[in-house]
């Protein structure tokens, strides 16, 4: 007498079809949480700085609510990178290199105002072609990018725990 029941050969892929299935429903998942993360986080920081422009009594507006936020953003990464060089994670360097971990701003290229004051790049963790635009370069050389010319200002290298 033949049984219906699929083979355990079938119940396998059917079941390793589902765990795919459950991993990318999973990933998606996470993916959408991460975006909600970051409008909350945004939102945050727009409140915070309504919050600060108001009891200063300055105007509120959309151009003065960015202005803050990135104020406060740029003190933030500054404040990251002022913690790095206190703890012996990264040391000053005159040229970038591999390893490299370089602070730039973006500028207008046609009008040289500054888009972005600030933001950190790990080379590392960079690929090959945007890697190789920074690697030779030192403080305040700059990189054309389309419509934006990238600044460095400041270079780190990143400093090897000791015993690796």
């Amino acid at each position: 007498m033949q049984s219906n029941k699929p083979k355990i050969s079938e119940r396998v892929e059917a079941l390793e079809l589902s765990v795919e299935n459950l991993s990318a429903a999973n990933l998606g998942m996470a993916q959408a949480l991460e975006n909600q993360r970051r409008v909350v986080v945004s939102l945050a920081e727009k409140m915070d700085a309504i919050f600060y422009l108001s009891s200063a009594n300055q105007p509120i507006t959309e151009e003065a609510v960015d202005a803050r936020v990135i104020d406060l953003k740029e003190k933030e990464l500054k404040a990251e990178t002022e913690q790095a060089l206190t703890n012996g994670d990264i040391k000053p360097a005159k040229v970038v290199g591999n390893q490299s971990f370089v602070v730039v701003r973006e500028l207008d290229k046609d009008t040289k105002k500054v888009i972005q004051p600030r933001a950190q790049i790990a080379l590392a963790y960079m690929p090959d072609e945007v890697k190789d635009d920074f690697l030779g370069k030192k403080k305040g050389d700059k990189i054309e990018n389309g419509n934006v010319i990238i600044e460095i200002i400041e270079v780190y290298d990143f400093v090897k725990p000791e015993g690796k």
